[in-house]
């Protein structure tokens, strides 16, 4: 290990060891080859940085101490929030892909061990290029095996590297069925082909929800931003008629019933309010689209930009269009 490496991992070890474990657990899950205490000290490092550039531009733009240091702590959580976001969806992505092939492998290890392999050896053949990177973890798991280390920890390692409920319970099913002796090859397909009906049946419970999904979609992107332009026009359209109306005398006001007041709010404010809105509907939205598609919500990173550049357009385009319309009304 290189000094400066030496150095980050010290600071690392600055955390406490339960919370060291956890960061290398996350570093490898998301497949970043980096030992636990120096991932951990490359993550106070950032921590420590991102605070400073939040205070930094908090104060910059601020000159009040109160609204530097919100600033701060908003920005600060943004910057956190972003590698929190980026690590789970590379964990989901290698869980994705490996929970794709996993049935396919399993089926191919199970006939070579039915034609007298024993598992190592199964296992390494049927490692073929096209399971892609099941192949390339199942294949540094074989090495490991030829080279000594025993079969139940090397399968374990192979589990920790991924956070599977799939992986992690045919792991548990092979290691069991190796230790008691059983037929390895039935315990592969019955595993095989038990994966590919849940994967089935997820699918199908992703199609059943995909009206749900359009309708939660088209909601937060076009109606509510559509509404809040209407809404917008509208409040412009009484300022404009408030400020034509002519002053009424006290004489002729003191016998009337009707005492209209100008509009509490001003155009400007709600124009601020509106795009508040539409970005906090558009990220709650994506949340619930995350959750009905791929039953986490940490995949939402996938679906905002795309959500917010089409929500903050319709508003925009619909301003612009509804300004057209009826820019020329005089009041």
């Amino acid at each position: 290990m290189l000094p400066l490496e030496k150095q980050i991992g010290s600071l690392g070890r600055l955390l406490q060891r339960e919370n060291v474990k956890k960061i290398g657990k996350k570093a490898a899950e998301a497949g970043i080859e980096l030992n636990a205490e120096y991932a951990s000290g490359l993550l106070l490092i950032y921590s420590i940085l991102s605070l400073l550039i939040s205070a930094l531009i908090g104060f910059l733009v601020f000159n009040n101490l109160i609204l530097s240091i919100f600033a701060t702590a908003i920005i600060f959580f943004i910057f956190i929030g972003l590698v929190f976001q980026f690590i789970e969806l590379r964990i989901d992505e290698r869980k994705t892909e490996i929970e794709k092939a996993l049935p396919d492998f399993l089926q191919l290890a199970a006939a070579n061990v039915r034609a007298g392999m024993q598992v190592e050896r199964a296992l390494w053949h049927a490692a073929k290029p096209e399971f892609g990177l099941l192949s390339k973890e199942m294949e540094l798991t074989s090495k490991k095996i030829f080279g000594g280390e025993p079969l139940n920890e090397a399968l374990t390692e192979l589990s920790e590297r991924f956070n599977s409920r799939y992986l992690d319970r045919t792991v548990e099913l092979i290691k069991e069925g190796v230790e008691s002796g059983g037929e390895i090859a039935g315990i592969l397909e019955k595993t095989a082909m038990d994966l590919r009906n849940m994967q089935i049946i997820r699918k199908e419970i992703s199609a059943s929800m995909v009206m749900y999904s359009i309708f939660i979609g088209f909601s937060a992107a076009i109606g509510a931003p559509f509404l809040y332009v209407v809404s917008s026009k509208l409040i412009s359209l009484f300022e404009k008629l408030w400020s034509n109306q002519p002053t009424v005398g006290l004489s002729v006001s003191q016998y009337s019933q009707i005492n209209p007041t100008s509009p509490a709010i001003t155009s400007a404010e709600f124009n601020l309010f509106a795009i508040v809105i539409v970005v906090i509907t558009t990220f709650i939205a994506t949340l619930i689209i995350s959750v009905i598609q791929t039953g986490k919500k940490s995949n939402f990173i996938k679906f905002i930009l795309p959500f917010l550049v089409v929500s903050l357009g319709v508003f925009y385009l619909g301003r612009f269009v509804i300004d057209k319309l009826f820019g020329g009304i005089s009041l």
